[in-house]
């Protein structure tokens, strides 16, 4: 999430679920990241509540996501995957920590 908001210049949180998705603002346009699909109707109530354009960022295994289920928010200024290189840093993460575990 913080490589995201700095992207993004975005570092006020706004509100989080942790396990499916995440708002953040700054005083121009907000930053959203939805980490489960299952999150997406609970992400558009959210950021419906605010007026700012939102930079969305869906997490996809495939790098897919479906641009019809955003095509209702007003406010919505781009959608984007997550970028292939935040994946990387999260799985080299997870792997370590999963050796690490197994100790």
């Amino acid at each position: 999430m913080e490589m995201l908001c700095l992207a993004e210049g975005t570092f006020d949180e706004v509100t989080s679920r942790k396990s499916l998705f995440a708002i953040y603002e700054n005083q121009k346009q907000m930053t959203g990241m939805i980490f489960d699909e299952d999150g997406i109707s609970d992400f558009k109530k959210e950021a419906k509540k605010h007026k700012k354009p939102i930079v969305v960022y869906v997490f996809s295994y495939d790098h897919t996501y479906n641009e019809e289920d955003f095509e209702d928010m007003d406010n919505l200024k781009v959608v984007k995957p997550i970028p292939e290189v935040i994946l990387n840093v999260y799985r080299k993460i997870y792997k370590e920590l999963y050796n690490l575990r197994n100790l």
